[in-house]
């Protein structure tokens, strides 16, 4: 078997800092966070999309009994998006997690 590494690297950013089309972006998120449903991992998330129209779909996280098994908020958020407007790219994907949800 053969080893093989991943790197991983992170930046931290003011959201004051950051345009207003990712300041809206993240906030959307982040109200999203409080509404996910997650007694299990106690781990909301919450993602929001910016689509090429410049609409907003947002949503969060889901879980079930069967933990792991759930959906995480950017497939919420993409089913959301794909189910009645399918022909809208999206252009960007904001994220936020509350833990302790």
């Amino acid at each position: 078997m053969k080893k093989l590494s991943l790197t991983l690297n992170l930046w931290q950013q003011e959201a004051s800092s950051l345009p207003d089309d990712e300041k809206e972006l993240l906030e959307k998120a982040r109200a999203q966070a409080s509404t996910a449903y997650a007694p299990y991992s106690a781990f909301g998330v919450g993602a929001a999309l910016l689509l090429a129209n410049g609409e907003i779909v947002a949503a969060s996280n889901q879980e079930n009994s069967a933990f792991p098994s759930g959906m995480c908020a950017e497939r919420v958020a993409l089913a959301i998006r794909r189910c009645p407007i399918p022909r809208r790219s999206c252009q960007r994907i904001g994220y936020c997690c509350k833990i302790g949800a």
